[in-house]
């Protein structure tokens, strides 16, 4: 960096408008977007970035591993045997020189443990069906669900717009949530020009704070903007994937359906703002203020969520699995339907929270403070709840079975019947209220 004339790499990402993160990727040889790779090696003065492509072997595919995925018997070992796993999906292209047609890379998120034999053949046929009839199956490695096929240009072009549009959002049951085309085999001249108006855009934004900015499906991944002033932005469905937010302020911006996912988004303003539906999986929120956000049917699998502020927030049907909410602030937060399974919750301020339906299996809440919560039909099985404060909460039809409850205060609770009240009693919970008759109590899910 000093030969550059750069003292550290946040400077050398600074003079690249883009985020640090992204250039440790790039020194660490993970992959990276092309266009972000390319700005990379011309900022460190590499005439010729294909020199040094195999930092990123995925851009590349040797003739031999092609020839080798096109065996129908390659393609079916490989698909067997998977392990778990939650991934975001994403696409790499390669060109294929010798019959100009692309290969595409998707990445499914899913539980895949295994597969059944006529799988790729299946989703040949709804690829096809779909998209077009050059589109064809060339592998299924493990690891996760990554599936390789090869079609026209005009084709794969499709399958891109399909997905980044949600036209297409599942393949054979399994959740498709990103399109990231990390190389440009084909229409190059079209991506190098699209690559340069992105960063003159990133420019733009850092340069010249202004609100109300339309930013629709605007391609912003791999930029720092830190500090940005994107008061009441519309950034519906853009891309915002390993971007730098830091300290950004997105007071009422509009981020429907947009890609965030590993986002740096620390003490971030999104009050009020529209995040319904925007995946925002693996992102740092850690103090981040999401007061009354909209942030309903989002993904946040995996995110950091330290100490955010999201009461009042609309977190209705979120996937939240093994979100990190710990001391967070959920008050009177809407949590209805929402997937918390496994999510890390100790601390948590949770009362007066909308919990009916919400999968909390397996949850952390220790210390969690749950007062005049409504939790009827919750999943709290085998959840951490000790030390938890449940006074006067809904537990109608909740599921306990197996949760931790010592010394857990259920004081004033309702929904609970004099059996399932001695059976918690006996696990460490703690009754001390003077309620009376509870007979017209329904009971919990049956352990």
């Amino acid at each position: 960096m000093c030969r550059l004339g750069f003292e550290s790499k946040v400077a050398f990402a600074k003079s690249l408008l883009m985020g640090k993160s992204t250039v440790d990727k790039f020194f660490a040889q993970q992959p990276i977007q092309l266009d972000s790779f390319q700005r990379i090696c011309e900022g460190l003065q590499i005439e010729d970035w294909r020199s040094v492509a195999e930092l990123t072997p995925i851009l590349e595919q040797t003739e031999a591993e092609i020839e080798q995925s096109h065996s129908p018997q390659a393609a079916t070992n490989s698909s067997s045997n998977f392990h778990s796993a939650h991934e975001i999906s994403r696409v790499v292209t390669v060109e294929d020189r010798e019959t100009g047609e692309i290969q595409a890379e998707i990445i499914l998120e899913g539980d895949l443990v295994s597969v059944e034999s006529n799988f790729a053949t299946s989703l040949e046929v709804i690829l096809r069906s779909k998209v077009g009839s050059t589109i064809t199956i060339k592998d299924i490695r493990p690891g996760s669900i990554r599936i390789t096929i090869q079609g026209s240009q005009e084709d794969i072009a499709k399958l891109i717009d399909l997905i980044n549009s949600k036209k297409i959002i599942e393949l054979e049951n399994f959740p498709v949530e990103e399109v990231q085309i990390l190389s440009s085999g084909f229409l190059q001249n079209t991506s190098e020009l699209r690559s340069s108006e992105k960063w003159e855009i990133i420019r733009e934004i850092t340069n010249n704070p202004q609100s109300s900015r339309k930013l629709q499906g605007q391609d912003l991944s791999d930029g720092d903007l830190s500090g940005a002033y994107l008061i009441e932005a519309d950034l519906r469905g853009a891309n915002l994937s390993a971007a730098n937010l830091f300290r950004a302020d997105l007071f009422r911006a509009n981020f429907s359906a947009a890609f965030l996912n590993g986002v740096n988004l620390n003490e971030v303003d999104f009050r009020g703002a529209n995040l319904s539906g925007a995946d925002l999986s693996r992102a740092d929120l850690s103090g981040a203020d999401l007061s009354r956000a909209d942030l309903s049917g989002a993904h946040l699998n995996g995110s950091r969520l330290r100490g955010a502020d999201l009461s009042g927030a609309d977190l209705s049907e979120a996937r939240l699995n093994g979100a990190h909410l710990n001391g967070a602030d959920l008050s009177g937060a809407h949590l209805n339907g929402a997937d918390l399974n496994g999510a890390h919750l100790n601390g948590a301020d949770l009362s007066g929270a909308h919990l009916r339906k919400t999968n909390l299996r397996g949850a952390d809440l220790r210390k969690a403070d749950l007062r005049k919560a409504n939790l009827s039909g919750a999943n709290l099985r085998g959840a951490n709840l000790r030390g938890v404060n449940l006074r006067g909460a809904d537990l109608s039809e909740a599921n306990l079975c197996g949760a931790d409850v010592s010394n857990a205060l259920f004081i004033n609770t309702t929904g609970l019947s004099s059996n399932d009240r001695a059976d918690l009693e006996r696990r460490g919970a703690i009754f001390e209220d003077n309620s009376g008759d509870r007979s017209s109590t329904r009971s919990l899910v049956p352990r």
